[in-house]
C-alpha cells in the first residue's frame, strides 16, 4: 500500500481524531508506546498482513523517528518491548553483556540505547521517563561474544603475567588484548586484559579465578574504550 494512500484513507482519519492529530500518533510510535503492529492491524486488512509485505509507512515513520531504523533480528539480540525489530546499541559506558539486567532508553537518532541497570549513567538518562522502554535479552537467540576488559592490580612479581594468562586459558577463554604496567612507589603494577566473554556467569567465573592468582590484589571491569 502507498504511504500516501495509506494517510489519506478514512481509516488513518479516524485514527488521528483519536489520537488529537497524525503528529501525535507518530510520536506514540517513536517513543514506543504504541506498537506499529498494532496500528497497522487496524489500517490494513488482516488477509494483507499474513504475508510480509514491503516497509509499511508507519514504519517507515520509526525509521525516521528513531533516525537509523529497524535491524532485523538485532546485532545484540535484545528485544524491545511492543515494537519487532527495531535497531539497539548497546551502550559503550557499561557494555551490558548477556545475562545483566538491563535497561532500554529511547535516544534521539541512533535506536534505543541499551545499559546495564546497574550502570551509573542511568539515572541521569531517566529524567525523561517517556523515554524509557523494557528491553530483555532474547533467550531463543545464539549466545554471542563480548569483549570485555578488565583492570588488575597485581604485586610486583616475576611471572604474574604468565600466571595470570595461564589462569584464563584454562577455563578456554581468549585474550584479545593485554598491557602491563611496571611498579609504582608502593611497588604495585597493574593488568588491564580485554577477554572474550559469553554471558554474565562466565565473566563472574574469570573474574573468580584471577582474584585466586597469588599476586592479583583486586579484578574490576572496566568501561569499554570509544
Amino acid at each position: 500500500m502507498n504511504p500516501a494512500t495509506l494517510f489519506e484513507s478514512e481509516v488513518f482519519k479516524k485514527l488521528s481524531a483519536d489520537y488529537g492529530a497524525s503528529d501525535e500518533i507518530f510520536a506514540e510510535i517513536g517513543y514506543g508506546k504504541v506498537a506499529p503492529r498494532k496500528l497497522l492491524i487496524k489500517l490494513v486488512p488482516q488477509e494483507q498482513l499474513k504475508e510480509k509485505p514491503p516497509e509499511s509507512g508507519v514504519a517507515s515513520v520509526v525509521r525516521r523517528v528513531l533516525g537509523g531504523g529497524l535491524s532485523p533480528g538485532g546485532e545484540d539480540r535484545i528485544k524491545v518491548s511492543g515494537i519487532d525489530d527495531l535497531m539497539v546499541v548497546r551502550a559503550r559506558c557499561c557494555n551490558p553483556i548477556r545475562g545483566e539486567k538491563i535497561v532500554g532508553y529511547i535516544t534521539r537518532g541512533k535506536g534505543v540505547s541499551v545499559h546495564s541497570a546497574t550502570c551509573s549513567n542511568v539515572m541521569n538518562l531517566l529524567y525523561d521517563p517517556e523515554r524509557r522502554i523494557d528491553v530483555e535479552w532474547d533467550s531463543a537467540a545464539d549466545a554471542s561474544r563480548y569483549i570485555v576488559r578488565l583492570t588488575m592490580q597485581v604485586e610486583d612479581r616475576k611471572g604474574i603475567l604468565a600466571d595470570v594468562s595461564s589462569r584464563i586459558a584454562a577455563i578456554n577463554t581468549n585474550i584479545t588484548n593485554v598491557e602491563a604496567t611496571g611498579a609504582d612507589n608502593d611497588h604495585l603494577g597493574r593488568i588491564n586484559m580485554a577477554v572474550e566473554i559469553k554471558d554474565v556467569k562466565h565473566l563472574e567465573k574469570v573474574i573468580k579465578l584471577l582474584r585466586g592468582v597469588d599476586g592479583v590484589l583486586d579484578v574490576e571491569r572496566s568501561a569499554a574504550r570509544t
